[in-house]
Formats: structure tokens, C-alpha cells, sequence
């Protein structure tokens, strides 16, 4: 082996199991967006409101499925460390920020949707205590998507003393 190759060998790393990520402040965050993701469509799927739906429900599902999937994905990314071994290129604080802006301003619009089902469907539904139940959830999920932002943004700009970066959006090599 040449060396090139034993150095490159040498600086290749693997991922490494990390449960300390979920002891951090966005580890806290990502385990209750997590949790309340999964209280917002077993709501929705669990009302029967599916009969009289015109897209609104199926808007909502569509954005908290996805969202609980690609934090979850996320989440497992960060316990093995994925993010500063294999894809350490990358600026995550950057991608952290944009990801949670983007759900902050998804799970909005989805909560004002449900809302406005939610009061339609009062009328109609003899019980549609799980779409209010779910409404109420929604809104809370958008809080902390958006404290998770503000979150995001200050590691990204060196706000905090364990910003992983530096600030300034630098990747962490």
C-alpha cells in the first residue's frame, strides 16, 4: 500500500454510535418533534373526517408524515454520527436551519388548514374532538419547528459556545 492510500485509509472514519446528540438542545428539540409528529396524523387518522375530506386532511397528513420521516431519518443520522464522519463535507448547520424553516413554515400552513377543517367539520361530525385534539397539536409542532429554527440559526452564526462550526457557516471538517 502506497502513501496515499494508507492516508487515506488512516483519515476515513467511521460512524460511531452517538446518544449523547439526544442530551443536546437539538437533540431535545428533534425527540419532541419526533413525538408530536406521530400525536398529529394518529389524530387525523384516527377521526373520521376521512369521509368528507376535499384535500385539506390529506394537505395536513401529507406534511406530517413527511416531516415526522426526514426528522426521524435525521434524528438517526445524528445518534451515529453520520454528519461529521461520512458526510462531513456538508454545512449542517446551514442544512439544519433550512430544513427546520421550511417544516416551521409546512406544519403553519398545515395548522390553519386543519383548523379551518376542523371548524367545517363541526357541523357535520358528531364528535371531532380528535381534529381539534389534532389542531392544537399541529400548532404546537409549529412552535417548535420554529424554536428549532431560531435554534439552528444561532449555532449557524456562533451564537453559542458549543456551536459546532465556529459560526460564519463553516464546514465542519
Amino acid at each position: 500500500m502506497d502513501s496515499a492510500a494508507a492516508a487515506a485509509a488512516a483519515t476515513t472514519s467511521r460512524p460511531t454510535f452517538n446518544l449523547g446528540f439526544f442530551l443536546s438542545p437539538a437533540g431535545w428539540f428533534k425527540i419532541a418533534e419526533i413525538i408530536l409528529g406521530i400525536l398529529v396524523f394518529a389524530l387525523i387518522a384516527s377521526s373520521n373526517a376521512w369521509y368528507f375530506t376535499t384535500g385539506g386532511l390529506q394537505f395536513v397528513m401529507f406534511v406530517s408524515i413527511t416531516a415526522w420521516i426526514l426528522t426521524l431519518i435525521l434524528a438517526v443520522m445524528y445518534m451515529f454520527a453520520v454528519q461529521s464522519t461520512i458526510l462531513s463535507g456538508a454545512p449542517w448547520d446551514i442544512i439544519e436551519f433550512a430544513f427546520n424553516a421550511f417544516w416551521s413554515l409546512m406544519y403553519f400552513i398545515a395548522a390553519i388548514v386543519e383548523a379551518s377543517d376542523a371548524a367545517k367539520f363541526g357541523d357535520i361530525l358528531i364528535d371531532n374532538s380528535h381534529l381539534v385534539a389534532s389542531t392544537i397539536f399541529c400548532f404546537v409542532i409549529c412552535i417548535v419547528y420554529i424554536c428549532h429554527t431560531l435554534f439552528a440559526f444561532k449555532v449557524w452564526r456562533g451564537a453559542f459556545p458549543w456551536s459546532s462550526s465556529g459560526g460564519g457557516g463553516q464546514v465542519n471538517t
